[in-house]
């Protein structure tokens, strides 16, 4: 077996040194120069095993100190397989409070992505849970990825994965691709371990290995072997598609072909699981009991005390804050903001000091008294949406955060390290280390644990919330809620132009009603809620299933009929929508397309309106296959492709214009016409008028024989009347706005390949569609515009 080695220059363990050195850090080093390096790795790595493996516990113990230090240390170097010697035999009392007996360090993948190595040294920068306290941090998941090996890969600089992420970034401007193309160097260091190659087309067998080993013994979930499978395709398709391997030899083009297509099979057969996934976790969820609203706050209950106790101290001018406390200060004002005001993550991470500073001081007024109250407006909380995040604080949460921002975060400040982002130093929440906070979710996750109760996410709260305030406030003041919280909901949407001081803090009161369990707002407690386990185990929640009768429910439900009655029907309803939209995946539906679909299922209640429906469309290319589509079948045979319409321009003739905006990935329309052999189409073009393309299509089948579409023959045989779109469209190089891509299906009861157009790009209003022909017609004779 190989042994690995250390490069000096990027201090990295390399598995064949050698051929990093030539290929990264000494490019324009000589062989002489390369083969002195490596020796000398071999020589510090030898003498790392003689001399570092067994370190003097009396050394250490002279150099740190502070045993309690040096037991977390030795706790630490013992995970690395370093040994002790001199040790003592019964260690000091602070050594053992130090330390547990039985010590379980926190281990994680070398090969983990850089957000997770991020979020787990976040951990480590919260003194809140000493090391005697701290539960196991490690990921079941990753930890069998480890232990299989599979989260082995090679370095992101090697030539093969170094282009990829070029590409990624350069060319398909994803600037987050970094785990993309680390799931790629996980795959290639699987299936060839000695270095990064192309070998692997030859093997389908150990590729498809790898992937059931991710979901088998790696533990992973379909849809994130799913997620491999796209990685590994779309590097294939880089490696094909962008010429990266100049194919002379045909059984080679055939090879990857062959790899590509059975990688496309392979994502159809995943596709399949996931749904599956989605149903089972979706059925989960609704036999799981829903917490209260009171339930949602009761880390803040819990850890009241303890919180106060600080506040005092800080009140009382002490400066003798420990760093646990500071850090109990900060994870309770992030819960307040996620849970009790419910806001998200992103905001609580980029709030600003400036933004604190730049309050609005507000007033409530409650009968004859008026209730001092400030609102703070979080600007880049998301840079996806436009709306400012705005949240209310009473007078003494106010006091709280001022005292966090004048104390805590001013004793944090000073070890600040500062970065390239000016932003960052402006950030109000920091760390222990001085560091903006990375993760607001994972720091509630740590205080709930702290504390040992139910977790409760801000996502969680704010769907406790939803259904809550849809049962306990009027229209009037759920609107309010909504236009202030900023979500980038429908609803938020809406109410945003209403948002103002007195808007701001007339919602937060409401919120804290609604959050206040009083007499008068009847919420159903925790062992009511278990009725309605009882109700979707008689009356199963389905697409076709009928709204269960008043009597039968009734016995069930009791006091809170109404209550589980909508929570059935709303649940139901979504089940429909999502039916509806899995019809028309690939492409926007007209309102009467809907209407018509909704009208053949038979639903006599509950039924969604084809407007909501059309609201919440959105392309599904990673689901549903074109060929499989319904809707996209239909619109073959029948040639009634909505959103386009036939323009005439002096210079050009006939054109296609867009008369609706079209997404990325979604189908246009075909090109539609006769399917002739290759011969036949050649013989038509020779007799086309000289200067015209003669409106025939060549590509290669699903059987890749070479083959044609005429469209010459107009009007075609099976829609005499009609003048079809496809053979309009005009060519273009430089402004194609259409990929062409054959495609397999049933028509008219047979199956037949059928060239259908993808947007490349999103499409506005009133453009011409474009694609590129591929050749010109006076080399067309030679070379053909092959698809396949």
């Amino acid at each position: 077996m190989r042994r690995p080695l250390v490069c000096r220059f990027c201090k990295k363990l390399q598995t064949t040194l050698s051929v990093h050195l030539r290929r990264v850090c000494m490019k324009r080093g000589t062989p002489d120069e390369i083969a002195a390096e490596m020796e000398a790795a071999k020589e510090s790595m030898q003498k790392f095993q003689c001399e570092a493996k067994v370190m003097d516990y009396n050394v250490w113990k002279a150099m740190i100190g502070d045993e309690r230090v040096l037991a977390k240390v030795k706790t630490y170097m013992i995970t690395k397989g370093i040994e002790f010697i001199n040790e003592p035999a019964t260690p000091s009392p602070a050594a053992s409070n130090a330390a547990p007996e039985n010590p379980q360090p926190t281990t994680s993948s070398p090969h983990s992505s850089s957000s997770d190595e991020m979020e787990e040294s976040d951990k480590s920068q919260h003194t809140l849970f000493d090391l005697s306290d701290q539960p196991n941090w490690e990921n079941k998941i990753r930890k069998k990825m480890q232990q299989a090996g599979l989260y082995k890969k090679f370095s992101l600089d090697e030539p093969l994965l170094s282009g990829f992420m070029k590409f990624l970034r350069e060319d398909l401007k994803i600037p987050n691709c970094k785990q993309e193309v680390e799931n790629v160097s996980r795959f290639l260091y699987f299936m060839d371990r000695r270095e990064p190659n192309l070998n692997f087309v030859k093997d389908i067998e150990k590729t498809r290995s790898y992937y059931t080993q991710l979901a088998d013994v790696g533990g992973l979930s379909k849809q994130t072997v799913l997620n491999y499978i796209k990685n590994v395709r779309r590097f294939v398709e880089y490696i094909t598609d962008y010429r990266i391997l100049q194919f002379d030899d045909q059984k080679k083009l055939w090879d990857w072909k062959s790899y590509r297509t059975f990688l496309i099979d392979l994502q159809k057969e995943y596709n399949k699981h996931v749904l599956k996934e989605i149903t089972e976790k979706r059925s989960m969820q609704l036999n799981t009991t829903t917490p209260s609203p009171e339930d949602c706050q009761l880390i803040l209950r819990v850890a009241n005390k303890d919180f106060l106790s600080v506040i005092v101290k800080l009140l009382s001018g002490k400066v003798d804050i420990t760093a646990n406390e500071k850090t109990c200060v900060l994870y309770y004002l992030e819960a307040i903001l996620m849970i009790k005001h419910l806001q998200w993550a992103a905001v609580v991470k980029n709030m600003t000091v400036t933004e604190w500073t730049n309050r609005a001081v507000s007033s409530i007024k409650k009968g004859s008294e008026s209730k001092r109250s400030v609102i703070v407006e979080v600007k880049m909380h998301n840079s996806g949406s436009p709306q400012v995040s705005t949240f209310t604080l009473d007078e003494d949460e106010e006091q709280w955060f001022d005292l966090y921002f004048q104390h805590i975060r001013t004793s944090r400040k000073e070890d600040m390290l500062m970065t390239k982002d000016d932003r960052d130093s402006d950030r109000f929440f920091l760390s222990s280390c001085g560091k903006p906070i990375y993760n607001p979710s994972a720091d509630l996750t740590r205080f709930h644990e702290k504390y040992n109760v139910p977790n409760i996410t801000g996502q969680l709260a704010r769907r406790v919330y939803k259904t809550a305030r849809e049962r306990a406030l009027n229209e009037e003041k759920d609107s309010y809620i909504a236009g202030v919280l900023s979500q980038t909901t429908p609803s938020a949407e809406t109410h945003y132009s209403k948002i103002h001081t007195e808007t701001t803090a007339t919602a937060s009161s409401h919120l804290s009603r609604l959050f206040s369990y009083d007499d008068d707002l009847e919420f159903p407690k925790m062992h009511d809620q278990q009725v309605y386990a009882q109700l979707i185990l008689k009356y199963p929640v389905t697409v076709d299933a009928n709204t269960p009768r008043a009597k039968g429910r009734k016995s069930l439900t009791g006091t809170y009929d109404r209550v589980f009655y909508d929570r059935w029907r709303s649940q139901q309803q979504a089940l429909r929508v999502t039916h509806i939209l899995s019809h028309f995946a690939r492409r926007q539906p007209t309102q009467n397309h809907v209407e018509k679909f909704i009208e053949r299922q038979g639903w006599e209640t509950n039924i969604p309106k084809a407007d909501t429906v059309l609201s919440m469309w959105t392309l599904q290319d990673t689901t549903v296959d074109i060929a499989d589509s319904p809707y996209i079948r239909h619109l073959v045979e029948t040639q009634k492709w909505k959103g386009l319409t036939l323009a005439t321009e002096k210079d050009k003739g006939e054109c296609v214009f867009t008369s609706r905006p079209f997404k990325k990935g979604e189908v246009v329309c075909d090109y539609h016409g006769i399917p002739v052999s290759r011969k036949a189409g050649l013989k038509l073009l020779k007799i086309s008028e000289e200067g015209a393309m003669g409106h025939l299509f060549f590509f290669k089948n699903s059987q890749s024989v070479a083959s044609c579409i005429d469209a010459q023959t107009f009007p075609c045989p099976c829609h005499p009347q009609k003048d079809t779109f496809g053979r309009c469209i005009n060519h273009s190089r430089v402004r194609s706005n259409l990929q062409p891509r054959t495609v397999r299906m049933e028509i008219s009861g047979d199956l037949t390949d059928v060239i259908v157009f993808l947007a490349k790009h999103d499409i506005p209003v009133n453009t011409e569609l474009l694609f590129d022909y591929g050749v010109k017609k006076s080399s067309l004779e030679k070379e053909h515009c092959w698809i396949g």
